[in-house]
């Protein structure tokens, strides 16, 4: 199989592009707000206005952190000497831990702002944090980017931008098993089970970080990186470290009054 050759741009209105990379972040962080958007507002005894404030504050979050997570932790080398092409974030180029500091730090402010324990929000981060990686990760794959390793298995696809090898559509796994899969899981155990603020946050991180470290030994690390410690990529360094952040802050919660 070849990859579908996928024109990056959605929509074109004159000088104007819309970007399916951009599409597919619109997807999910609509999907994702409207998905919380009862829940939420009755816990938080929320009006309309505040809850919008919430998700502006988080969209900002997403894009400023993300962008600014993948410059840093991925290719610092090369934005250092472009730094207009920092701006250019519709070709690509995000970080999932920027962007969980970024609505970490956004939704902190809020919380203060409003005078509420930010905890109870951080949990429904989890269920739009699913969301959101699934869509991410659809925008990844139609862009081409993040591709997979070489691979004999039968469903391999061949990127014609990388090379003539098979390879492993990692994007597609990534979207099932991180954001389908996790988000599967977030929501049965706040279904069956009774947490304390904090700890469902802990347990997507740390489900997420699981995920990812799976499906990093299928992606073919950043060429820019290449392997950062031994045999594991900067994927897998960071995964390890979403664990450990998150037994600590699972752990932590338990200790604190609901």
């Amino acid at each position: 199989m070849v990859f579908p050759a996928i024109n990056p741009v959605a929509i074109q209105l004159g000088p104007v592009a819309i970007y399916w990379y951009g599409v597919m972040y619109v997807l999910g962080i609509g999907l994702s707000a409207w998905v919380l958007y009862r829940p939420v507002t009755r816990q938080m005894r929320w009006d309309l206005d505040l809850y919008l404030s919430w998700i502006t504050a988080l969209i900002i979050g997403i894009v400023v952190g993300g962008r600014l997570g993948y410059v840093v932790l991925y290719d610092w080398a090369y934005y250092m000497h472009h730094p207009v092409a920092i701006l250019h974030v519709w070709t690509g180029g995000m970080s999932f831990h920027g962007g969980l500091l970024g609505v970490l730090v956004a939704t902190a402010w809020v919380a203060k702002r409003e005078r509420v324990r930010w905890l109870h929000l951080v949990d429904w981060l989890s269920f739009g944090g699913a969301i959101g990686v699934f869509f991410g990760r659809l925008g990844n794959f139609i862009n081409g980017e993040l591709v997979g390793r070489v691979t004999t298995v039968p469903w391999g696809l061949v990127f014609p931008h990388v090379g003539p090898e098979f390879r492993h559509p990692s994007q597609l796994y990534e979207a099932g098993l991180e954001g389908l899969g996790v988000g599967v899981l977030v929501w049965a155990v706040h279904r069956f089970f009774r947490l304390k603020p904090g700890q469902l946050a802990a347990i997507y991180l740390m489900a997420y970080s699981l995920a990812r470290f799976v499906c990093e030994w299928f992606r073919q690390p950043d060429p820019q990186l290449g392997f950062v410690w031994g045999v594991l990529s900067m994927g897998h360094v960071l995964s390890l470290v979403g664990v450990a952040i998150g037994v600590l802050v699972f752990y932590g919660c338990s200790r604190r009054e609901a």
